[in-house]
């Protein structure tokens, strides 16, 4: 995952390290799909295709079997409820090809949000969340900005997060679980 520290939330002390002063971002961000990130740079170069040129939110993979998966990166918020903010954790979707299709296509429209969102299956891993790839979401398109994730019902830590809300003590447990470069 990468950083961004557009927006950070001042915690002291932070309630994991203890450090003073201490800010934690609110904005955390995957650059691939899991099954892109975790391929080899050959098989990057021979099966996966992300085009920072024509547009770095979408992504496909076609395997050796014919077997082609399409994502979309989108915005996945969790409020943080002892804050006036929230979390925003840039993740990735499959989308069907039709779907991928679309968003691709109308991605530059002034008015790219569809009626009903698009069904994805979240395809970002963070340590503190097992099994995330049996998480279905849905993911809305929206107007000047990336897709909206929105996870669908399930008996799942990241779903309660999203749906509940956090704990300062939580934005702290994600951050540091899931950043393992992060020095605060």
């Amino acid at each position: 995952m990468s950083l961004t520290w557009h927006h950070a939330l001042l915690v002291e002390p932070c309630p994991v390290c203890g450090k003073r002063g201490h800010r934690l971002p609110l904005d955390i961000g995957a650059n691939y799909p899991d099954p892109y990130a975790q391929m080899s740079e050959q098989d990057r170069w021979e099966l996966g295709w992300v085009s920072a040129k024509e547009n770095p939110d979408f992504c496909r993979i076609k395997y050796p079997d014919g077997q082609i998966d399409h994502f979309i990166r989108g915005v996945l918020e969790m409020p943080i409820l002892d804050a006036d903010s929230s979390l925003v954790l840039g993740v990735w979707a499959t989308l069907s090809e039709a779907n991928w299709n679309l968003a691709r296509a109308t991605w530059d429209e002034p008015d790219r949000t569809p009626e009903q969102p698009m069904f994805g299956w979240l395809s970002t891993w963070h340590r503190l969340y097992p099994d995330i790839n049996e998480l279905g979401c849905d993911v809305r398109l929206q107007t000047d900005s990336r897709p909206l994730i929105r996870l669908h019902d399930a008996n799942h830590p990241m779903v309660h997060d999203q749906h509940q809300g956090i704990t300062r003590l939580r934005l702290a447990e994600i951050v540091h679980s899931g950043l393992p470069a992060y020095e605060g």
